[in-house]
């Protein structure tokens, strides 16, 4: 009596170059990195047959099915990464200062002055990545390459100084804005 082994043997094939064809994901991962210069992606998405894999930037060797996977994956293993995604075209110096003239108006609008709204303040505001790595660059809690978000928590006695000295405005906030809106 003789026993037989059927092995299957999937192929994935490179959807940009068809003739291309890989063992694994992570063949074509490398081959997509060497050949089709995907390094700057914030995550590489690789089709196969009966799913999509989303491999992590940071520990390529980590798929996932889902982007959710992913985003899980980078909160509980990259909780204290902060360094930008490399390859962003700095903004020249006049942006930045123009920028930041801004960002002290926006913060000063979406900031509440009342005492019963006092203590931890959300505010979100939508930039250029480049933008906002001029200006707190050295300041970046986190960063998520997945999602491609920046986090900045700035708390403590120290932390409106802090503001002021990035801003280049010491006085920046709440009693500037009062001071120079009063009539008369």
């Amino acid at each position: 009596m003789h026993t037989y082994v059927l092995v299957i043997m999937t192929q994935i094939l490179c959807s940009l170059c068809q003739h291309k064809t890989f063992k694994n994901n992570r063949g074509l991962q490398l081959h997509w990195q060497r050949t089709h210069q995907v390094k700057d992606n914030n995550s590489i998405q690789i089709p196969t047959s009966d799913s999509t894999r989303v491999f992590c930037k940071l520990c390529p060797k980590k798929s996932y099915n889902t982007q959710k996977g992913l985003n899980r994956h980078e909160t509980i293993a990259h909780s204290h990464y902060n360094t930008p995604q490399v390859g962003l075209i700095p903004q020249p110096p006049e942006a930045i200062i123009e920028f930041k003239c801004l960002l002290v108006h926006m913060i000063q609008t979406k900031l509440k002055t009342s005492v019963r709204e006092a203590g931890r303040q959300l505010v979100t505001i939508p930039c250029l990545e480049s933008q906002f790595i001029g200006v707190f660059n050295g300041y970046i809690n986190r960063y998520s390459p997945s999602c491609g978000w920046y986090r900045c928590i700035f708390t403590g006695t120290n932390a409106y100084e802090k503001l002021g000295q990035i801003f280049g405005d010491e006085k920046w906030g709440f009693e500037n804005m009062k001071t120079t809106n009063k009539p008369g």
